[in-house]
């Protein structure tokens, strides 16, 4: 039975004398019992949601339990295994001799008198109280940097013949026109002659 028919008997039952003054009340219990229902039913479509939700995450969590083993799986597999270390040891071996070049080629240019106009171009880790510079901890990034500047250098022979003594700057040839370069004075104008130079091999 509807709690409205409820109170309605009840009012009737009061008889007109009594009704009046108890409807105040009986008012007050029929919103009480209005805002109860809208609450329980707020609270069971809530319940129904999450466990709508739950059901959804389970599932979901039940299909990455099987991709992790499915995963899993081919990860152990020996095979696959032997194949991956073989690559990560050719890799090593790869970024070793990489990095042995560069130091081989360093070794010969630190004691050039054009190195420390050079210098600051490489990306170089500190150097020991003895002036010796340890690329075992360099980053794979900065001996691909500075293999890649080497190769400008090498290429246009700034670290080919020494330069005479004296002068105020590293003074190049002149070339085949007879006409004199420029002279060489800081990283900025030594970095325009490379980009200059490399130019004409393009």
């Amino acid at each position: 039975m509807d709690v409205k028919e409820i109170l309605a008997k009840i009012r009737a039952a009061a008889g007109e004398e009594i009704a009046p003054k108890i409807d105040g009340l009986l008012g007050n219990i029929e919103a009480e019992f209005t805002n109860i229902t809208d609450d329980l039913k707020a609270a069971n479509a809530e319940s129904k949601e999450r466990k709508l939700k739950i059901r959804e995450l389970t599932g979901q969590l039940e299909e990455a339990g099987e991709k992790v083993k499915e995963y899993e799986g081919k990860v152990n597999d020996p095979a696959l295994k032997q194949e991956f270390d073989a690559l990560k040891q050719f890799k090593a071996d790869v970024l070793k001799g990489r990095r042995d070049s560069f130091a081989g080629e360093f070794a010969k240019i630190i004691k050039h008198p054009n190195f420390e106009k050079a210098k600051e171009q490489f990306k170089l880790p500190k150097p020991t109280e003895a002036g010796e510079y340890d690329f075992s901890k360099s980053a794979d990034a900065d001996i691909e940097h500075n293999l890649a500047k080497m190769a400008e250098y090498q290429k246009i022979g700034f670290f080919g013949e020494e330069q005479p003594a004296g002068g105020t700057g590293f003074n190049l040839p002149r070339n085949q026109g007879g006409e004199q370069p420029p002279t060489i004075k800081s990283a900025q104008d030594l970095q325009a002659y490379i980009a200059k130079q490399l130019a004409t091999y393009k």
